[in-house]
């Protein structure tokens, strides 16, 4: 209520919340409707409680309940790894909207295919060329944001997500990180890889 009083009245105010505390004590009907009798704009509920952080499986059952009971949109997120499970869970809950966090790092198209499915679009899988691609604009982004080991890290963390669906992608990400001692090294591991898996060469 207090930000809410503080904003100027064309700011929308959202609020994102869990199912409780824990299993024990939920409490997702009470402050949905606290939220929406404070005058924001929309809540998006994540399937989960605060104690399973990002343990177990999301409960969209609570989304869709959350949906029903208030009149101003309420948004569901938590295990949406595929454009397909946005759709359903989109139709299924009655929900306003998804939220997706976790599936885009994996798969940064799946907005778009998401839009292709609900407007009954063939869908577009991400080609070699266009993961190549995104691999390395993550990298450029990272390079300018952080120190060159930082960004290094970051991307040795990341790397597996952006071979994610291909085959043998554990065996790719070995490849990719043995040789990288710098982000040079990084971008021609890069390179190479992706010309033999476009070639065919690659296992």
């Amino acid at each position: 209520e207090t930000v809410r009083r503080e904003l100027d009245d064309a700011i929308p105010l959202t609020v994102k919340i869990r199912t409780g505390w824990d299993e024990s004590t939920p409490n997702y009907l009470r402050i949905g409707r606290l939220a929406q009798e404070a005058g924001l704009a929309a809540v998006t509920l994540h399937g989960r409680n605060r104690k399973q952080m990002f343990t177990g499986e999301a409960v969209w059952d609570a989304v869709a309940e959350l949906a029903a009971a208030l009149d101003i949109p309420v948004l569901g997120n938590g295990d949406i790894r595929t454009a397909e499970q946005a759709v359903s869970w989109l139709r299924e809950s009655g929900c306003a909207g998804v939220m997706i966090a976790r599936g885009a790092l994996a798969d940064p198209w799946i907005f778009r295919q998401a839009r292709d499915l609900l407007a009954g679009r063939p869908v577009e899988q991400p080609t070699l060329a266009m993961r190549r691609e995104a691999l390395l604009a993550h990298c450029d982004r990272l390079t300018a944001a952080l120190p060159e080991r930082a960004a290094l890290h970051r991307m040795r963390k990341m790397s597996s997500l952006h071979l994610d669906g291909i085959e043998g992608g554990a065996e790719l990400r070995r490849r990719l990180l043995g040789p990288s001692r710098d982000l040079p090294d990084f971008r021609a591991a890069v390179d190479q890889l992706f010309s033999e898996l476009v070639d065919g060469r690659a296992a």
